[in-house]
């Protein structure tokens, strides 16, 4: 999606993942669809199917023909789907920091951008990892604005994780971190003021040089 107007693929990624969660809520979810899905995936999706969404669908629901029929837990994951496509990235506040993983991605708005963040998570004690795995809690996306099919790999792999049941990692805004520091951490508050007063002092300092400096000509 870019600046309100759905692309194609948005539009096609979005009918499969109705068809998914169609599934998801059936009471008696039949084995036979989950192959009808399968099927329709090969045939209508077979240029997209690297789409972190529709690979995920492909993912699960391969699964769910091994052991040839659908329990409860897996129409869950069917119907989580949905809830992903139309909100991936959360500005909830973080709830925690001490001891979890975290890995960051995107520009950042905050006064001396990622290293800025990697520094006050690292004072809330939180680490910061290079790449996304299981044992990471937290993706961070800074401030650009969500684009569907361009998440970035680090992204990309949280969804891929999280859909296929294999991780539960959650997707989370820049504000939704500042959020969490703003009422929970004093010591990364500390990074950011810091921060901000030199890139204060470095400024003031060029208008001095630039108001004074007569070594240019016109």
């Amino acid at each position: 999606m870019q600046f309100g107007k759905i692309s194609e693929k948005t539009k096609r990624v979005g009918e499969l993942i109705r068809k998914i969660t169609e599934l998801g809520q059936e009471q008696k979810a039949d084995i036979n669809d989950v192959r009808n899905l399968i099927k329709l995936i090969e045939t209508n999706y077979s240029d997209i199917q690297d789409d972190v969404f529709v690979s995920s669908v492909a993912t699960v629901l391969r699964e769910i023909d091994k052991d040839g029929r659908v329990d409860s837990s897996e129409k869950d994951l069917l119907l989580s789907f949905e809830k992903t496509l139309e909100e991936p990235i959360s500005s909830e506040p973080v709830t925690e920091v001490l001891g979890k993983n975290f890995v960051l991605t995107g520009d950042f708005d905050i006064q001396g951008g990622k290293q800025t963040v990697e520094e006050m998570i690292s004072a809330a004690g939180g680490v910061v990892k290079s790449g996304t795995s299981k044992k990471v809690q937290y993706v961070v996306r800074g401030s650009e604005a969500w684009s569907f099919g361009n998440f970035g790999t680090k992204i990309e792999k949280a969804l891929t994780l999280n859909l296929t049941g294999k991780a539960k990692i959650k997707i989370v805004s820049e504000e939704a971190l500042l959020a969490y520091f703003k009422l929970n951490s004093q010591d990364a508050m500390d990074v950011l003021r810091n921060q901000e007063a030199r890139f204060s002092a470095q400024w003031n300092s060029a208008k001095v040089v630039s108001n004074n400096f007569t070594g240019l000509t016109n």
